[in-house]
This record gives C-alpha cells, structure tokens and sequence, in this order.
C-alpha cells in the first residue's frame, strides 16, 4: 500500500490531512532522516519521503509476538488484526503498529486544529 502524502498550501496555512490510527499498540517516531534513508531496512522496499505505507509480514510484529509468547494467557491470534504502518517524511519516520488507520482532510490551519484538540485535551480531563 503506498500514497503520496504531500500538497499542503503552505502559503494560506490551510490543508492538513490528520491521520488517526485505531487501537495502536506501538509507534517510533525519529531517525533516520532523508540522508540516511539508504541505510533504513525498508529502503530497498521503494522507501520515498513523503509517503504513507502498509508494511506486508512485518519482522516488528514478529518481535512483538515473540516476546508476547511468554505471557501465561498468550493467544497465537492476537496480532492477527494489527498491520505496520509507516510515514516516512523528509527528517524521520513515523512507524505505527495499529488495526487500522482513519484518514482526515481539513481546511483549517494547523493553529486551528491544535487549539481545538488542546480544548477537547482539556474537556476529556477535567475530572480528573
């Protein structure tokens, strides 16, 4: 699964595309940048910034479901829903173990949208 994630109007701030990952288990979020992308594992995969992929028989569930084995309650189908989701920008990469992912497009900028998920941060926790 591949697309092509850039097109934002960067000149009116407007144009974000938000990307929501359902029931998440695990994420990385750094290294390595646009430089050092020959040397990331999923390179010869046809790694382009920029894009948006969904990594087929991941060796990162595979670690996951090794290391779960050692619980008494293991299930062998527990990973069965998550996939390997990964976002590869100009200075990093984002990779996102989750079931499944919802893609957003919004026209407001993006002090916009973070001022009002700061407000839903707030309303969801104030009873706390």
């Amino acid at each position: 699964m591949y697309a092509n994630v850039s097109g934002r109007d960067v000149i009116s701030d407007r144009g974000i595309g938000i990307l929501n990952f359902d029931s998440y288990l695990n994420f990385k979020f750094g290294y390595p940048n646009d430089e050092a992308l020959p040397g990331y594992p999923y390179y010869e995969l046809g790694s382009i910034p920029y894009s948006f992929y969904k990594l087929e028989d991941s060796d990162w569930i595979k670690g996951l479901i090794e290391i779960e084995k050692s619980h008494p309650l293991y299930r062998e189908d527990i990973f069965d829903d998550f996939n390997h989701y990964i976002l590869i920008f100009r200075d990093s990469i984002f990779e996102c173990i989750a079931k499944e992912f919802i893609f957003e497009y919004s026209e407001k900028s993006m002090g916009e949208l973070l001022s009002g998920g700061v407000k839903e941060l707030i309303l969801a926790n104030k009873d706390l």
